[in-house]
């Protein structure tokens, strides 16, 4: 009946079903309806339909009929964007024919509500690698174990930005440690919804400290987690402890280099620099700069910046003094020979040529030293 409206809609965007009867003859029309819709429709949405009438009770809907609804949607012109189905009995048949739309222009997948477990997000995983995929709701969905989920985000060709997920089938400040140690390497996602945030306890709070500033030293800190802004961004921040907010909030710049610099100022005071002593003085100019670029993000740790440079250039001095001597001495040297021929056969200013010949005698004798 609505097949003259799909076929001739050049405006048609998006594709709401909710609480319908689904059955073979609904999917074959739909199939059709779908085969004739323009490339406009991005968006798809099921919302808990059910199975055919049977006498006067509703069959469930099951995976086979939410897979073949998916593989409806997978129309070679259509370029889906947004796939929703939710509280539609998707199971692991479900996840396998989600993949040629990962693979084709699917960013946002909703299968929340559902029965899908570790083997169907194992499908899942295998056809977001090199997905698309941004955004990803796969939350109620009580076989699927914390471990699983972690897997996914440890996956380095999985570029989630948004996931909405949940650690309630496992101890929930265990769960916390997990999800956090599974994003250590992560640099894709910045907004993670795990659920029951207001059971986590201080203890699996600290993990995520660690992973969004390692305080443990100025290189740790430097590779901490510097994009992920957000843990729960559908429920109150009431329960996240105010110094995780804050770096949370930090982590919302753009400018990751500029986060790594700040949250190195706030907790470093001396800046090691023992592991680029192999380089030399090479790495000195490279370290000077940093300090020099840190001064123009923030006035905040002025002071700090100041007195950390000058330790770093002591400390390679210290570590190095026969490279820093010499060369210094030579460029005195040579400064004192030009300026003395400057003053050569001056009446007035001999006084003044004794006593730079002077100086001179005093560096070379030093660089006599230093070369021996």
């Amino acid at each position: 009946m609505l097949g003259d409206f799909f076929k001739k809609n050049d405006g048609l965007i998006a594709l709401y079903i909710r609480e319908s009867e689904i059955g073979a003859d609904t999917i074959r029309h739909l199939s059709l309806a779908l085969g004739s819709c323009n490339e406009s429709l991005k968006s798809i949405f099921f919302n808990g339909c059910h199975g055919e009438l049977n006498g006067h009770m509703y069959q469930p809907i099951n995976d086979d009929i939410t897979a073949d609804i998916i593989e409806a949607c997978t129309q070679p012109h259509l370029k889906i964007i947004e796939l929703s189905l939710i509280q539609m009995n998707v199971g692991r048949n479900s996840c396998a024919a989600v993949a040629p739309l990962l693979h084709k222009s699917l960013q946002y997948l909703d299968i929340r509500t559902n029965n899908v477990d570790d083997v169907g997000v194992d499908r899942l995983i295998h056809d977001m690698n090199g997905s698309n995929l941004r955004e990803l709701n796969i939350s109620n969905n009580r076989s699927i174990t914390v471990k699983k989920l972690a897997t996914m985000l440890k996956m380095p060709g999985i570029k989630l930005e948004n996931l909405v997920m949940s650690i309630d089938n496992i101890g929930v400040d265990e769960g916390a440690l997990i999800i956090a140690n599974a994003l250590a390497g992560n640099c894709t996602l910045k907004n993670l919804h795990i659920g029951n945030v207001w059971s986590i306890t201080a203890e699996g709070w600290t993990p995520f400290s660690k992973l969004l500033c390692d305080t443990s030293s100025v290189n740790k800190t430097y590779l901490s987690n510097h994009t992920l802004a957000d843990l729960s961004p559908h429920t109150s921040y009431s329960n996240i402890p105010n110094h995780i907010q804050s770096l949370l909030d930090l982590n919302k710049n753009e400018n990751k280099g500029q986060i790594a610099t700040r949250k190195i100022l706030k907790h470093h005071s001396h800046f090691n620099v023992q592991p680029f002593f192999e380089w030399e003085f090479k790495v000195l100019p490279l370290l000077i700069n940093w300090f020099a670029n840190a001064a123009t993000i923030t006035t905040e740790y002025e002071e700090r910046i100041k007195k950390m440079k000058l330790s770093v250039v002591y400390e390679f001095i210290k570590e190095f003094p026969m490279l820093y001597i010499e060369p210094m001495t030579r460029k005195e040297v040579a400064e004192y020979t030009l300026l003395e021929e400057q003053l050569q056969g001056s009446e007035m200013q001999e006084a003044r040529r004794l006593e730079v010949q002077q100086c001179k005698a005093r560096a070379m004798r030093r660089l006599d030293v230093t070369s021996r």
